[in-house]
């Protein structure tokens, strides 16, 4: 079971150096998610973002006024956030199964498309290490795709003979799948509701109507929205 979770990591850690790196376009769509995601955010000082990505959403939250940390696997996307964002050793390369920040650290934890990338047994560390390095009475918020149907997205290299999902994801989740995932780990008053992330900001009476339209379908969980699962949850 080792040696395959060091195969798995291995490859999920290259896979996202690439689209972080080298493909940053494909993130562009995450953004009305990620700026819903800083809203949420009203509790404490500190916070902890898992998988960075672009930087943008460390770059919301210190606009309003947190004190922002980051761990990601790839050192050069930890360097460009120290770089661009002057994060210094806030910003760590690691991994969520052991995270490299001091025990009741964090008043948040943010996870967002980060625990369909793991498989049983990582996923049971990753949310362990969350609330561990949450203080009392801090929250764990983030989300997941909802009732993503995998074999979708399985593509074929040629070269040489695999088969993987082109985002990396080995998990699907009901919204009581993550709820008992999460219970499990020892949180409390877990919420979870379907939901998409439309851009409220784009002009016109149209594109007003197609985010009213995108926002229902996510609230009803319609596949045709690709929906999420948003999750919150306290540390007791």
């Amino acid at each position: 079971m080792a040696a395959k979770h060091c195969f798995e990591q291995f490859y999920q850690d290259r896979m996202w150096r690439f689209y972080q790196i080298e493909n940053t376009s494909c993130f562009n769509k995450s953004y009305p998610r990620l700026l819903y995601l800083a809203k949420q955010c009203d509790h404490g000082k500190r916070i902890l973002n898992i998988g960075v990505g672009t930087g943008f959403l460390e770059e919301q939250l210190m606009n309003r006024r947190f004190e922002v940390y980051s761990l990601d696997p790839s050192e050069e996307v930890i360097n460009m956030v120290q770089d661009r964002l002057f994060m210094g050793d806030r910003a760590r390369v690691g991994h969520c199964s052991s995270i490299p920040f001091d025990d009741n650290f964090f008043d948040i934890v943010i996870m967002t498309e980060v625990l369909e990338h793991f498989n049983d047994d990582v996923l049971s560390l990753s949310l362990s290490e969350a609330y561990r390095v949450l203080a009392k009475g801090g929250v764990f918020i983030g989300t997941v795709p909802y009732r993503q149907d995998l074999k979708v997205d399985m593509i074929f290299c040629p070269y040489c003979e695999s088969k993987f999902h082109r985002w990396g994801h080995v998990q699907s989740f009901e919204k009581g799948d993550i709820k008992k995932l999460i219970w499990s780990a020892g949180f409390k008053k877990i919420s979870a509701i379907t939901c998409a992330f439309p851009d409220w900001d784009q002009k016109g009476i149209k594109s007003f109507v197609k985010s009213l339209m995108r926002y229902a379908l996510g609230r009803l969980g319609e596949s045709i929205v690709n929906p999420y699962i948003y999750f919150k949850a306290y540390k007791k």
